[in-house]
Formats: C-alpha cells, structure tokens, sequence
C-alpha cells in the first residue's frame, strides 16, 4: 500500500530553494494546506499531487511511500 509522504514533499521543496508560500501561490492552495500536508494534518487530493509535482518537477509518486499492512501490535 502507498501513503502519500509530506516529509517527502517538504525535502523535494526545500532541496529546490521553493518557499512554502511560493509552492502554494503555483499549485493554488493556501499555505496552511501546504503545511497541513508536509506535516501530516492532511491529505492532499491526487488532483493536488499533480499540481505540486509539476511546480516541483518531478513525479506525483515521488511523494508516496510504501507502508505495511500490517496493524502496529
């Protein structure tokens, strides 16, 4: 299964010199929702992915991560 991962998004932003509120102007989000989804408060749409990663250059599944099914114990 894939979890979309905001400490991805916050490492690929920062590694371009993007300012959150740079990143929000181009994808047409508010700064909180950026900072909602690099922290964890939310999830962006698949919609949204696609923005962030055309502002960003890469690809949407960049931003994914593969996760355990498996409950924690």
């Amino acid at each position: 299964m894939h979890s979309f991962s905001g400490k991805r998004l916050r490492e690929r932003r920062k590694a371009l010199g993007v300012s959150g509120e740079l990143l929000a102007v181009k994808v047409g989000r508010s700064l909180y929702s950026i900072t909602g989804y690099e922290s964890g408060r939310s999830t962006p749409s698949a919609e949204v992915v696609g923005r962030m990663a055309d502002a960003l250059d890469c690809s949407p599944g960049d931003f994914y991560e593969v996760v355990s099914g498996k409950a924690a114990a």
